[in-house]
């Protein structure tokens, strides 16, 4: 598989409040997109404190999740690294740790999403709002 970009949303989110206080708003949950060329296809995927989400919707039909991301956070878009070798899934899984999974970014210490956003920006991502 070659280099992928993905489209990373940093979302707010109800969440619990232990793990309200460790997060910053806005930056409290993450959902990533993609747009397959060849099958001319935008993939979705959240994961959930309960489920693994992937969707599929045609060019025509994202623009009210594009909207929705806008209104409660802010968007990146980073081009997947290359993997050598096996890169065993990280525990526990979250939102993050995902990210960073399809990513192929492999730094431990990132925990929370605005972490992360402030990695991938360090690591040229391009903002795409704020």
């Amino acid at each position: 598989m070659g280099k992928e970009r993905w489209y990373v949303g940093f979302v707010d989110a109800d969440l619990p409040w232990w793990l309200r206080w460790m997060t910053r708003p806005k930056f409290r949950h993450i959902v990533m997109m993609r747009y397959d060329v060849d099958y001319k296809i935008w993939l979705f995927v959240e994961w959930s404190s309960r489920r693994l989400y992937v969707e599929v919707y045609k060019k025509d039909e994202v623009s009210c999740i594009w909207e929705d991301i806008r209104a409660r956070g802010s968007m990146l878009s980073i081009e997947t690294k290359e993997i050598f070798g096996n890169m065993s899934p990280k525990m526990p899984i979250y939102c993050v740790t995902w990210a960073k999974q399809l990513i192929g970014l492999n730094e431990p210490f990132i925990l929370t999403p605005y972490q992360l956003s402030c990695e991938l920006k360090r690591l040229g991502a391009d903002v795409i709002f704020e």
